[in-house]
């Protein structure tokens, strides 16, 4: 992808952009949290994924143990004010269970 379409600028801001650039040039993944550049994201075929994506997938290749990743989480919502729609990790992992 040599040029990029003006409309993955509009409404994000430059991190959000060169992250999603740099996504749909090398055919990755965005890594993000923020609603607008996941949905931009999708509007361009890219997949997306956020920090509770990260902890999950550690989780699964056994590179972080869910404790870790459990305390990490409760850290965030605690004293970061994250919005998380589980509660844990584990039950995150239940649901790709199911």
């Amino acid at each position: 992808m040599d040029t990029v379409d003006e409309r993955v600028y509009a409404g994000l801001d430059g991190g959000e952009t060169d992250a999603l650039i740099v996504a749909m040039q090398h055919e990755g993944i965005l890594a993000s949290d923020d609603g607008a550049a996941r949905d931009r994201a999708r509007e361009y075929g890219v997949p997306v994924t956020g920090s509770l994506g990260i902890l999950a997938d550690g989780v699964r290749r056994n590179e972080l143990p869910l404790e870790t990743a459990e305390t990490w989480l409760e850290t965030w919502i605690a004293d970061n004010g994250y919005y998380s729609p589980v509660e844990s990790v584990a039950e995150l992992l239940q649901e790709d269970d199911e």
